[in-house]
């Protein structure tokens, strides 16, 4: 599933390139990706203008106008940006079935959603009231200037539980998944089954510093490709090539030689080197 840094790099790669373009036509199946029943894109998109991007967690919001397009690609989701080179085809025929949602823009720009496996979700919002209640239950930008070690230290006090479910849940810190929580554990030096209240003063401090550091390494890399993700130009990430611990069960740690583990905690699989993150109740 993109994580932060590959739904970063599809927003930079978009917002320049889309600025200030006209919606000509737009085009859109039956797939229940579209989840704003009530809202037609074929007919309330159709010549208005793209003024902007911006990202909350995992979520792209595309302001269209006075309308906000939030799209959340789930584990399959690619947006793709094309130049049109053939007069535009409204059934799509001899196309890609996996595309879902098309939009023609009047210059020739042609934006595509394509989802194999139609987890992801496309919603409009036509006010700000609407957008700010459904993204309420985002906790925090892990890139923001709001991600301060007193704020990270807040969230982490009282709490139950293992760490590595924590850094997951997207009501606590927004934008970290299975990947990004697994590298920034290993930075860290924290083992993922260890438990939230055990953790020390010290692994608070190496953890809070490893979140964003992993997360803009990942976006600095074009984010991390193992098969679906593409971003918005259709090409692969890198950051698979720098990863730790992530995907690298059986092989040995670029640390310390050790054989990296992968265990189930949480119901998702975690990567980890059990010599590097130890595991102890007391995770100093």
């Amino acid at each position: 599933m993109p994580e932060l840094p590959e739904v970063e790099t599809i927003l930079r790669g978009l917002q320049k390139k889309l600025a200030g373009e006209v919606i000509e036509q737009v085009f859109s199946s039956p797939a229940r990706v579209f989840q704003s029943p009530d809202f037609d894109p074929r007919k309330r998109l159709a010549g208005k203008v793209f003024a902007g991007i911006s990202r909350r967690g995992k979520y792209l919001i595309f302001t269209i106008s006075d309308i906000k397009m939030v799209i959340h690609l789930g584990m399959t989701g690619q947006l793709l940006l094309k130049q049109e080179t053939l007069p535009v085809n409204p059934d799509c025929e001899g196309q890609d079935p996996h595309i879902h949602f098309r939009i023609h823009c009047g210059s020739g720009k042609l934006l595509l959603y394509r989802d194999p496996r139609k987890f992801g979700k496309i919603l409009f919002f036509t006010g700000n009231e609407e957008l700010l209640c459904y993204f309420k239950r985002l906790g925090t930008e892990p890139l923001s200037d709001e991600f301060t070690y007193d704020c990270f230290s807040r969230l982490l006090q009282g709490r139950k539980g293992k760490i590595k479910p924590f850094l997951m849940n997207q009501a606590f810190i927004c934008g970290i998944g299975n990947i990004y929580a697994d590298e920034a554990l290993f930075s860290s030096g924290i083992h993922p089954e260890c438990p939230v209240s055990s953790i020390s003063a010290d692994g608070r401090k190496r953890l809070y510093e490893a979140i964003p550091s992993v997360l803009r390494k990942g976006i600095e890399s074009g984010g991390t490709t193992f098969r679906d993700y593409r971003n918005s130009e259709g090409d692969q990430g890198s950051f698979q090539e720098k990863l730790y611990v992530y995907g690298r069960e059986g092989q040995p740690c670029l640390l310390c030689g050790h054989l990296v583990e992968r265990i189930q905690v949480g119901g998702r699989s975690s990567h980890f080197c059990p010599s590097c993150q130890e595991f102890s109740l007391d995770c100093s």
